[in-house]
């Protein structure tokens, strides 16, 4: 039998690894906070950067975003930098997400603000949109010659980004 410790779905683990799993049991239970909607973002941080069988992995921890040390193993160090999700109208909490202001710099104090998904899709590093090509698509789809679809196809956006710029719901002069 392999050197180890055989956990509740039997897959082997190695005394250090147990020991991490133990640790983080007893920090989920010092706060009290695990289901809320804070801490499901850290722990979606965390799998984001460290766990290779995650999803979203190649586009963070495969480029190279990291942790800081304060955040990695305390929920509560990031809720104490974070704060909470902000309160949205009538006093709920919109769809909050956490944003690095440099795309390519690590999760950490400095770098990281509570921000709405709609503002954080602007600032995509795949978004290819900009307020020149809004103008563009603006005009185009006046002339009537031109389907949404058309300009997305001719401009390599989204047809609902299309969409969004015409309806003046996005990409407006400010």
């Amino acid at each position: 039998m392999p050197k180890g410790v055989y956990s509740r779905s039997n897959f082997v683990q190695s005394p250090k690894q147990r020991a991490q799993i133990v640790a983080l049991g007893r920090a989920n239970r010092t706060h009290g906070l695990r289901r809320t909607s804070e801490y499901g973002s850290w722990n979606q941080m965390k799998m984001r950067c460290l766990n290779p069988n995650a999803a979203a992995y190649e586009s963070y921890g495969g480029r190279g975003i990291t942790i800081c040390k304060r955040w990695l193993n305390s929920f509560e160090n990031f809720l104490k930098d974070m704060g909470r999700r902000p309160k949205g109208r009538n006093g709920k909490r919109p769809k909050y997400t956490i944003e690095r202001r440099d795309n390519d710099g690590p999760y950490c104090k400095r770098n990281c603000q509570w921000t709405t998904r709609k503002y954080q899709a602007r600032n995509r590093g795949n978004n290819t949109c900009t307020m020149i090509i809004a103008d563009k698509v603006r005009k185009l789809y006046a002339t009537g010659k031109y389907r949404q679809i058309d300009l997305a196809t001719r401009f390599g956006i989204l047809q609902v980004t299309v969409s969004s710029i015409v309806r003046h719901a996005s990409w407006a002069r400010e």
